[in-house]
């Protein structure tokens, strides 16, 4: 099995994020066979385009604060935890 650093996991989910907002040949397709429908209901069917049924995907960026010296410490403390007890090692004792 291929290993993935974390730096191309993150290129990863960056590209994962932008492919998800761009509109593929089917969401062209699916927006036209719509659009037919709709003009079949509406008293003016040139005025429905197949744009105006695709959906628009909007983004916004993520506000996270970022951690304090004591949630670092926590975390910290929290990870050694859970990889001594993954191991079965005893964590060694503070100032020792």
């Amino acid at each position: 099995m291929q290993e993935t650093t974390s730096t191309e996991f993150l290129a990863w989910q960056q590209y994962f994020e932008q492919e998800q907002t761009k509109h593929t040949r089917e969401h062209y397709y699916l927006a036209q066979i719509a659009a037919e429908v709709r003009r079949s209901n509406v008293k003016n069917p040139k005025a429905v385009t197949p744009e105006q049924l695709l959906l628009k995907f909007t983004t916004s960026p993520k506000k996270v604060a970022p951690p304090t010296e004591a949630d670092r410490e926590a975390r910290t403390a929290a990870s050694k935890a859970n990889w001594f007890g993954l191991v079965g090692t005893p964590p060694p004792k503070p100032g020792g």
